[in-house]
């Protein structure tokens, strides 16, 4: 995993991606999280924060797996990061009082987008439960402004290659190229 930054500190931002697949292990039936976050700019992509777990739970929906894997992304790594990014950009935003780190929250599931943006969740009764997921805590720090959360499609989602398998070669190498996974050859013709 490389990085590359060809931009000035103020024209980047800090990208959070989170995503599940839904009952992948075959022998237990629970589902996968993954997370991954960059610094990211118009010439930039830095990688600093990745990884994967399982679930603890067997979710009853996709749904109940992404607004897991989101809770965990945002609390595993979404806000501890902020003590230090805000901490290195501040001084790139010196003239700006009203400047502050916000985190770009990427997510794939609909269900999962409207349930955090909303903090309604009137079928998911096993989130707190089972997973320890407070969808009200999601909806504070979306409302908070500390996140913004987009819609990010499958083709752009960094965190599906840690979530799921891929047989495809053609999707395989789109994915790991999202993630600053290159071959040597593509480093050195600059492919990236």
């Amino acid at each position: 995993m490389v990085g590359f930054v060809g931009d000035r500190p103020e024209e980047t931002h800090v990208d959070l991606f989170t995503d599940a697949d839904f009952a992948g292990d075959p022998y237990t039936l629970k589902s996968t999280s993954g997370a991954h976050m960059n610094v990211e700019g118009p010439n930039s992509r830095f990688p600093f924060s990745a990884g994967v777990e399982g679930q603890t739970s067997r979710a009853h929906s996709s749904t109940e797996a992404e607004v897991n894997s989101l809770d965990r992304g945002m609390r595993d790594r979404g806000d501890p990061s902020f003590c230090v990014w805000e901490t290195i950009f501040r001084q790139y935003h010196e003239e700006d009082d009203a400047w502050r780190l916000i985190i770009n929250l990427h997510e794939d599931n609909t269900t999962c987008i409207i349930t955090a943006r909303t903090g309604k969740n009137a079928t998911m009764k096993t989130l707190e439960k089972c997973f320890g997921v407070n969808v009200g805590w999601i909806y504070q720090r979306i409302k908070s402004k500390d996140y913004n959360l987009y819609h990010t499609g499958t083709k752009h989602m960094c965190a599906d290659i840690y979530t799921k398998a891929f047989s495809n070669s053609l999707v395989w190498n789109v994915l790991r190229r999202l993630i600053n996974v290159f071959t040597k050859d593509e480093i050195k013709k600059g492919d990236f």
